[in-house]
């Protein structure tokens, strides 16, 4: 993918207000002074695409400040790029636009924030739309890295490292291998490791940690030797010793058969007892059946005999309960139509005093109007008759009024009062209704109450017929004399007889015997010499050294295998930066730098003609980061536009296959734009 930046156009953009820019396919120069806004046209491309700035800032000011340093309000800021993209011409335009609104009351207008759109192809779009549409172009990471020739070093040295390990490709330790030049042994034992799919840094674990487990074997090894020395017994013969152990030995021989014997007869006499108690336990068991089923048929006879008897009790408790609460409810009742009188006299008595009220206002007279009052409260002259007239007209109508208005009153109070006593004497109809039917009901439960009680007093010897039933039935007896039978042929539990106690005491003593007879054997063989712990004690000596021996083989077998790993890990290191370093000219990189213990870490250190990046002059980095740039273009298959800022520190520029905007720092105090072939 080839993209080619063909015109910018920018409107307010930081300090420049109107400003557009063709260019051609090749090599442009935008050259001015300082601060004449060579860096606005880089920092206005990537904002346009990405919104950011060359330091990667999204928040930095892009707004246009006036003479003073204050910011010119209430205009638009935008850019606008014409780009090729293999040939296919795309527009995209960014506007940053400030909202205004008036307060309310006032005719002043406020600053509400700003507000950001977006165009493609001059269609507007969401910020979704517009930055999808611009990732599905390219990727901005890989845009930046293909745009300024600096991007690459300010990013960190693993990340660096990363991207130029990628266009490497995939190098495996069997690749590496073939071409190396390693002698035979350490060829076999790297290609052992990678036989067993193991990586260099497992196999240099793994190595490394059985070193130190036996280093540590190796450690202790002369202290477990001389321990062992320290611990050989002295010499010491004593006339007779072995002959004495002999008839111990002897002794304790016939000891062990007759403890034997007695734990024979003990075992013995142990097995007859657990089959008698295994005899007693299953005639238990089936006595215990028995009574279960004589209990439970018991129980049924009991249970069919009262079944067939109606116990009036059950039912003599319910109405007993039923007419207290029916007694309960009468005397409620009661209180109920009482408070209901009451009311109802209270009532009564507030119509009363309601009628008298009534005629009282009704027969009121007209108070005495007097026109001798009717005088101009300035002057106090008469009053015209006509005033007076109408001021008498107004007097008499405010009394009737109000007359009429209390009259009202009075009678709308008395109609409530009524409709009150209606619903009080309807209560109280319900009630000696409720009252009625209670005390009937009450008079009816109890009269069923006493033929109940008659009944009980009425009722059979429930017991005896249960007890003629039981002696009666057959099955019953049948169990009865099955249990009587088992119960007599049941003995009591066996018990252990004075056999068992005499042979476990038999046994301690005999057992006591052996015990004193191997403490006196283990203390002639201690008085000794004890010869077989001597031969036992340089028989471990002998091992120990045997094992060291061996420790040291396999110590040296490891470390021949570290060293086999290190070969091949300078060589790892050799071919793959000359690997990388063959997708670049003009610049080198080296990706590992060795220890003082000929340990290879990993590093990322950019070399041009064998300086570090860090310390070559701007012309040479310039350099280095075309180079750059142009093995990753050719990678990724993709060319962008280069913008190269001070780029009059270089007088002869690496070729490249991307379009380069160089900036050039001149004396010239306004931006001056040239297209080079």
């Amino acid at each position: 993918m080839n993209i080619i930046l063909k015109a910018m156009s920018l409107i307010n953009f930081k300090g420049i207000r109107n400003a557009e820019f063709n260019f051609n396919t090749t090599t442009n120069n935008i050259s001015g002074d300082n601060a004449t806004g060579k860096t606005t046209i880089v920092n206005a491309f990537l904002w346009c695409l990405f919104g950011k700035d060359i330091e990667d800032r999204k928040d930095y000011e892009i707004k246009t400040y006036d003479k003073d340093g204050v910011i010119i309000p209430q205009i638009d800021h935008s850019v606008e790029l014409f780009i090729d993209v293999d040939f296919r011409e795309i527009t995209l335009k960014r506007v940053l636009s400030e909202k205004w609104q008036k307060k309310r009351g006032s005719d002043d207008l406020e600053f509400t924030g700003n507000e950001t759109t977006y165009f493609w192809n001059e269609v507007p779009l969401k910020q979704s739309e517009y930055q999808s549409k611009i990732k599905d172009l390219i990727d901005e990471g890989l845009f930046k890295l293909l745009t300024n020739v600096n991007y690459f070093h300010t990013l960190h040295w693993e990340k660096r490292r990363e991207i130029i390990f990628s266009l490497a490709g995939e190098i495996t330790d069997s690749e590496i291998l073939s071409e190396s030049d390693m002698e035979t042994d350490h060829s076999q034992i790297i290609g052992n490791i990678l036989s067993h799919g193991k990586t260099m840094a497992e196999a240099k674990a793994e190595t490394a940690n059985k070193k130190k487990r036996i280093k540590d074997e190796i450690q202790f090894i002369p202290s477990r030797i001389d321990e062992a020395e320290r611990s050989k017994p002295n010499p010491v013969y004593v006339k007779g010793l072995e002959d004495e152990k002999r008839i111990l030995n002897t002794k304790l021989q016939s000891l062990q058969k007759d403890l034997q014997q007695v734990i024979d007869a003990e075992t013995s006499f142990t097995e007859r007892l657990a089959l008698q108690n295994k005899e007693y336990t299953e005639r238990l068991e089936r006595l215990y059946k028995l009574k279960n089923a004589k209990f439970k048929l018991e129980k049924e006879i009991e249970y069919d005999i009262r079944a067939s008897y109606k116990n009036p009790e059950n039912e003599i408790n319910t109405l007993k309960r039923e007419i207290e609460q029916i007694d309960i409810s009468i005397v409620n009742l009661n209180s109920k139509f009482q408070n209901g009188l009451l009311k109802a006299d209270e009532i009564e008595g507030k119509l009363t005093e309601k009628r008298e009220q009534w005629k009282l206002i009704n027969t009121e007279q007209q108070p005495h109007f007097d026109e001798s009052s009717c005088k101009c409260p300035t002057c106090q002259q008469s009053l015209p008759a006509e005033t007076i007239r109408l001021n008498k007209d107004e007097f008499i109508h405010n009394f009737n009024a109000s007359k009429k208005l209390r009259l009202d009153k009075n009678v709308l109070e008395g109609k409530e009062l009524v409709e009150e006593r209606k619903t009080i004497e309807d209560l109280l109809q319900q009630l000696t209704l409720n009252l009625d039917a209670a005390q009937k009901e009450a008079e009816s439960k109890k009269v069923e109450l006493e033929r109940l009680k008659k009944e009980s007093e009425e009722l059979p010897d429930i017991e005896k017929n249960i007890a003629d039933a039981k002696a009666t039935n057959n099955e019953l007896q049948e169990l009865r004399a099955n249990v009587i039978e088992l119960e007599k042929g049941i003995e009591d539990k066996p018990a252990q007889d004075s056999m068992t106690q005499e042979l476990k005491e038999r046994r301690i003593i005999i057992q006591n015997e052996v015990n004193d007879i191997n403490i006196q054997i283990n203390d002639l063989s201690a008085k000794s010499g004890n010869k077989e712990q001597i031969k036992l004690i340089d028989a471990r000596i002998e091992e120990l050294k045997h094992q060291e021996s061996t420790l040291a083989a396999e110590l040296n077998r490891l470390e021949g295998i570290e060293y086999a790993i290190l070969q091949f890990e300078k060589q790892r290191v050799a071919f793959i930066e000359n690997k990388i370093n063959d997708k670049f000219e003009y610049v080198t990189f080296r990706l590992f730098e060795t220890q003082i213990n000929g340990q290879e870490i990993p590093v990322c250190k950019t070399l041009i003609n064998g300086i570090p990046y860090e310390s070559a002059n701007t012309a040479s980095r310039i350099n280095a980061g075309l180079a750059i740039i142009n093995a990753l273009s050719d990678y990724n298959s993709v060319y962008a536009p280069i913008f190269v800022d001070n780029a009059e520190s270089t007088n002869v520029f690496i070729t490249t296959k991307s379009q380069v905007v160089k900036l050039v720092v001149t004396k010239d105090k306004e931006l001056i734009f040239l297209n080079l072939k």
